[in-house]
């Protein structure tokens, strides 16, 4: 047993549960750290961030693996890996399901920043890892209407194939989940002027009932969320699987820094500030999905599956807005990387100026085009303090 499962262990022999309440900086620091190894999938560390997880689990949720009791509950096995699945069981529609998922996995090395080999993973994953372990806590302490299901899932990083075997061999009815919440790199800083600038990511997968979850949930914190549209993920996380099988989704993140993939990507890099915020959005979105509507009993938000277009008008006008935004910071990069991002920037901002009206197939490219573009200015670079100044 390992001396972190020794210590969730020893709380949850103290009956103090509610202690785990608050603890979201705490997982992340454990996850992302050394001993941990990377959390490459079958690895040492692999399977200690999978017994950490399960521990917290155990303590306010239920497995969710059929048939199964301990650990093996919450062990969704699969060749490549161990998926961690667990639910609270809704209050009043037990057999509707909100699913709130992360990759745990990372890789175990990856680069050499001074000697350090350790791909820590702290934005990629452990956040995200540690936002699905403080919802589980939160709709413990309430319970919802709805059953919520947290999904930690291994392999992604070879191919999102946790996630993949999941919706292959589903624990919960497809047809019944309500919608999927993905978290991928969160508590990340892309740019000084970007700090307060995250993504939602494919809500319009669940129409405009998850829009407007997602949007009200934005807007009781100071955080510039940007809505864009289901590609703009690149389909590199695990919402693409969820996606595959017209399930709603939204995915939350911050995109990919220097710190990406690297052993830069360590616990003091992320910005905790940042983090507590998202993690409120989370909750709010999750909440508005997962409660029956208090101000219209019976009322329940219900997203619906919607085939969107590739990209549309709105995320044309995003884009410009991020643009714009991470200007001021641009001298940091080459002249060469300044002009091709200028350039891509003015073929946005004049699609964005001919209207809604005129958007069509032609301009769908170009905005891909310009968005691949901002995402090589913002991965240029060493991973260095910038990142939470």
């Amino acid at each position: 047993m390992t001396a972190v499962r020794r210590t969730v262990r020893a709380v949850a022999l103290l009956g103090v549960a509610t202690l785990l309440t608050g603890c979201l900086h705490v997982h992340v620091q454990i996850l992302s750290s050394d001993s941990m190894g990377g959390r490459d999938n079958h690895s040492d560390g692999g399977v200690a961030a999978r017994e950490y997880v399960i521990d917290i689990l155990d303590l306010v949720a239920e497995g969710a693996v059929p048939g199964e009791v301990g650990d093996a509950a919450f062990e969704q096995q699969f060749p490549e890996g161990v998926n961690v699945i667990a639910q609270i069981t809704g209050t009043t529609r037990p057999d509707e399901y909100v699913v709130i998922g992360a990759h745990y996995d990372h890789h175990a090395h990856c680069g050499d920043i001074a000697g350090d080999t350790i791909c820590n993973g702290a934005t990629d994953n452990a956040t995200g890892t540690a936002m699905v372990l403080e919802m589980a806590v939160r709709f413990r302490a309430d319970p919802p209407d709805r059953t919520v299901v947290f999904a930690l899932w291994d392999a992604e990083e070879d191919g999102l194939l946790g996630s993949q075997y999941y919706v292959n061999n589903p624990v919960v009815p497809l047809a019944q989940t309500v919608a999927y919440i993905n978290l991928d790199i969160q508590g990340a800083n892309l740019l000084p002027t970007l700090r307060n600038t995250t993504f939602a990511i494919g809500a319009g997968s669940g129409g405009a009932p998850l829009e407007a979850a997602v949007d009200a949930a934005y807007s009781s914190s100071t955080l510039a969320g940007v809505q864009l549209s289901a590609i703009f993920g690149l389909f590199r996380s695990d919402y693409a699987s969820f996606l595959g099988v017209n399930v709603p989704t939204v995915f939350f993140s911050d995109s990919t820094g220097p710190c990406y993939h690297t052993p830069g990507d360590e616990y003091e890099v992320v910005d905790l500030a940042k983090l507590d915020q998202q993690t409120e959005v989370l909750h709010r979105t999750a909440s508005a999905l997962a409660y029956d509507d208090p101000a219209s009993p019976g009322s329940f938000v219900t997203p619906a599956w919607e085939a969107r277009p590739t990209a549309v008008y709105a995320d044309a006008v995003m884009l410009l807005q991020v643009m714009d935004t991470s200007m001021p910071d641009w001298d940091r990069f080459p002249q060469e990387l300044r002009d091709s991002g200028q350039a891509q920037r003015d073929i946005v901002a004049g699609i964005v100026a001919g209207g809604p009206s005129e958007f069509g197939d032609d301009d769908v490219w170009p905005v891909l085009n310009a968005a691949s573009e901002a995402i090589n200015l913002l991965t240029y670079g060493d991973c260095d303090g910038f990142l939470v100044g």
